[in-house]
């Protein structure tokens, strides 16, 4: 599918950019609190962004792109949010390289596998996960 709406693009940031905070968050959450108060901040967040942006986890579960466009643009943003989440969330120890380096080749190397095997994901799909893949470079090198 070819996007030529402008709501078309807006859809996919919109879609990626809540994918990507929803993925952070509820690492977070997960990482930080015990099991049942992680649900609970996790139903109050959603309760919350349902309210405010009018877009919640249940409407990221339930997108159109999981039916229309599994594999051009859900499966490898969700591929990018998911890496994304272990770069930004792994331990590493002391290495010989510098830590920036290895995170810098991670995020390469995932979105070069994301590359690979989905060919026909969407060019505006593919811009949004190289800018948020900086992004999240750029928030590294300052963690």
């Amino acid at each position: 599918m070819n996007v030529v709406k402008k709501e078309d693009i807006i859809d996919v940031y919109s879609f990626g950019l809540f994918l990507n905070v929803h993925t952070q968050l509820t690492t977070y959450t997960f990482k930080n609190n015990g099991l049942f108060s992680a649900f609970f901040y996790l139903v109050l967040y959603n309760l919350l962004t349902g309210l405010i942006f009018r877009y919640s986890g249940v409407q990221v579960l339930t997108h159109k792109f999981w039916r229309k466009n599994l594999h051009s643009v859900a499966m490898p943003l969700v591929a990018n949010s998911i890496s994304n989440v272990v770069a930004l969330q792994i331990q590493m120890p002391e290495l010989i390289l510098n830590r920036h380096i290895v995170e810098f080749i991670m995020l390469l190397g995932s979105n070069y596998f994301i590359n690979i095997h989905y060919p026909n994901e969407m060019e505006c799909s593919k811009i949004f996960r190289f800018n948020i893949t900086l992004f999240y470079f750029l928030l590294l090198m300052f963690y």
